[in-house]
């Protein structure tokens, strides 16, 4: 990572909408501004009926297909959030976003006559849901619920590296299961920087076990994860979650994907 680079990370909930102008073009050499967006469910519904509206016949399909009427009203509820934050960015008429996806299901905004700089990914488990917000450089976002069950050691085991296992092994229990969740969320959101999904396996890159979360990724030319210009954030967003950022470095060019189909992301720990 490089030490020039520093992570300007403003945090928000809903209520604050009316107080943030959005995101500048341009920020000082070396300063990375993210804006990242927390909400429960019940704050979600508040304003949810309106913001559901906003939602694209393809988005109201996905909907409609979920089995269970809680995952269907979270997806709605979810989405119509996410239109609006991004109307709010992009000055734009929420029901009007064009959202697109990648080859492995990551979302963007296609626009052909004024292709936008704003990148933006979210994530939610339990009752929160994140939106990080940023300009110009690729970004994910993952956030777990820290939930007692999940079996830690076995995890590590399966999808860590040999490295991140014994860094792992070698801290005390009583510090395991936080290290667990902050390695785990590091190398989702960096997976979603990427926006490959978990079509790249999680122990072909290394994050630091320890609370410092120091991105380190190892030389392999077929990954696409060199290591210079990465920043990695991982934080606690409400007690009993964690979550962490990855921004990818500058020195590769952004290109819009090729759309595909629906956003279907695999999580080992949901």
């Amino acid at each position: 990572m490089q030490s020039s680079t520093t992570l300007q990370l403003r945090h928000f909930s809903p209520a604050d909408l009316p107080l943030v102008s959005g995101l500048s073009e341009t920020c000082a050499d070396g300063l990375v501004e993210l804006h990242v967006w927390c909400a429960s469910w019940d704050e979600l519904r508040e304003c949810g009926a309106q913001r559901q509206s906003f939602l694209a016949e393809d988005e109201q399909a996905r909907a409609r297909r979920f089995l269970r009427a809680q995952d269907a009203e979270r997806y709605r509820l979810g989405r119509g959030w996410l239109r609006c934050l991004l109307g709010h960015y992009l000055k734009k008429r929420p029901e009007l976003l064009r959202i697109e996806y990648g080859r492995h299901g990551k979302p963007y905004v296609l626009d052909l006559a004024a292709p936008s700089t704003l990148h933006f990914n979210l994530a939610h488990s339990g009752n929160l849901l994140l939106v990080a917000l940023g300009r110009h450089r690729a970004l994910g976002v993952d956030l777990e619920a820290q939930r007692a069950d999940v079996n830690c050691e076995l995890l590590v085991q399966r999808f860590f590296s040999q490295q991140e296992e014994a860094e792992f092994f070698a801290l005390p229990i009583a510090l395991r299961r936080d290290a667990f969740f902050r390695g785990w969320t590091c190398k989702e959101a960096c997976l979603k920087a990427l926006g490959t999904g978990l079509a790249m396996p999680l122990d072909r890159f290394e994050v630091a076990m320890t609370p410092d979360a120091n991105l380190r990724l190892r030389a392999d030319s077929t990954n696409d994860c060199a290591p210079d210009g990465w920043l990695l954030h991982s934080w606690t967003p409400r007690a009993g979650y964690a979550a962490a950022l990855a921004i990818r470095g500058p020195h590769r060019p952004h290109r819009q994907p090729r759309p595909m189909g629906i956003e279907q992301r695999a999580n080992g720990c949901n």
